[in-house]
């Protein structure tokens, strides 16, 4: 029989739902579920639902046909759907359907019943609505997060709500849409190890966002490069990094000509400036080609710029630039681009359906190659039995 401490792990690492469960058939165990700590992958708190994990738990407003002459003929229901199959509705477990009752209070029960009283929650990834602060949230609500996703307009006070319940260890990303430039001195964002900026109202200034590890979404990769040009200008110290995504809608087969791009450009600048091929990063399995290059204002750094394939098509690469001391990259022995991108072609070619007449033709060639080498050697095939 399991002690109360060994049912305590137990129960610590189980799902949510399936906690939510439990305590829907034992009601008294719900206090002692809540004393210990949540750990999830995801949460969303939009201003009438929460997502926590794979499962949707939010408000639906429904006609109450078993009382039609009651001057408050509606209802409010807290429900749960999987996000992976919408279509499958239910009630929440252990939650009763409130009914005439405000959506403001309902929203409330159900974030009493879901994330208030606890002593922490873990998750990878906190996101956010625009919307959250029209309703209260808890005032004991104490989230340690990885990851916090807060893609709208955020201000200071905004992100001085957030630490109210926000976990002390330092995020490891943060990600925005790039609308002010108010919110980089803010502690949240300055101590975050990687920042994340989507192409939002303002443009993006490296005078005034001071990040040791910045990546740009959503910019046009003219727009992209240009960031990155200036970025290496403005001499940056060893250890910082400035990566960003490549934004391009392109079929499978158009993917292998911008690899053959964006290969050909960087080959071309490893020449440029005196650089060398050079190992991946080990923190960026999918490399495809990795360069580095002595930084012009301190001699003692070099840059390791990498192109890196992402695991989706939709942005198909990214490019990553670290500053780091010299000779901290391992050289390649060789540098093997001309052949590499021989084979991309021929690639491509093959992809694109070109390849069916490169192969006729090729036949062909070699049908009139073996039909003059027997001529030569074999005249007596092609000689007449008549005389």
């Amino acid at each position: 029989m399991l002690t109360n401490l060994s049912s305590f792990c137990v129960l610590e690492y189980l799902s949510f739902e399936r906690r939510l469960y439990i305590v829907s058939q034992i009601p008294g165990f719900r206090k002692v579920e809540k004393s210990i700590p949540l750990h999830l992958d995801y949460i969303t708190i939009w201003d009438n639902r929460i997502r926590i994990d794979e499962n949707d738990y939010y408000l639906k407003r429904l006609r109450n046909h078993q009382n039609e002459n009651s001057p408050a003929s509606w209802r409010i229901e807290l429900r749960k759907r999987t996000t992976q199959y919408i279509v499958n509705t239910s009630t929440v477990c252990g939650l009763l359907s409130p009914i005439h009752d405000n959506l403001q209070n309902v929203f409330k029960k159900l974030l009493f019943v879901l994330i208030e009283n606890r002593t922490m929650i873990y998750t990878k990834k906190l996101e956010f609505s625009d919307y959250i602060w029209d309703y209260p949230l808890p005032v004991d609500l104490k989230i340690q997060a990885q990851i916090i996703d807060a893609r709208v307009g955020l201000n200071n006070a905004d992100l001085d709500r957030i630490s109210n319940f926000l976990g002390p260890n330092p995020l490891k990303e943060f990600s925005i849409h790039l609308n002010n430039f108010e919110i980089f001195t803010h502690p949240i964002v300055r101590n975050s190890r990687k920042l994340v900026l989507w192409r939002g109202l303002v443009n993006f200034d490296h005078q005034r966002i001071n990040h040791r590890n910045i990546h740009l979404k959503d910019y046009d990769r003219q727009i992209l490069m240009d960031h990155m040009d200036e970025w290496i200008e403005n001499g940056p110290e060893v250890g910082m990094e400035f990566s960003g995504h490549i934004r391009r809608n392109m079929h499978f087969w158009e993917l292998i000509g911008q690899e053959i791009f964006e290969k050909e450009r960087m080959y071309l600048k490893k020449y440029q400036r005196n650089g060398k091929r050079v190992k991946p990063d080990a923190r960026f399995p999918n490399t495809l080609y990795s360069i580095s290059m002595p930084q012009t204002n301190n001699p003692n750094t070099e840059i390791q710029y990498s192109l890196i394939k992402n695991e989706s098509i939709n942005p198909p690469f990214h490019i990553h630039l670290k500053i780091q001391p010299s000779g901290t990259a391992t050289p390649e022995q060789s540098d093997s681009m001309y052949w590499e991108l021989k084979l991309l072609e021929i690639r491509r070619i093959c992809e694109t359906g070109q390849c069916r007449w490169v192969f006729v033709v090729i036949f062909i060639f070699c049908m009139i190659y073996v039909h003059s080498l027997l001529h030569e050697f074999c005249p007596f095939l092609f000689s007449s039995p008549y005389p």
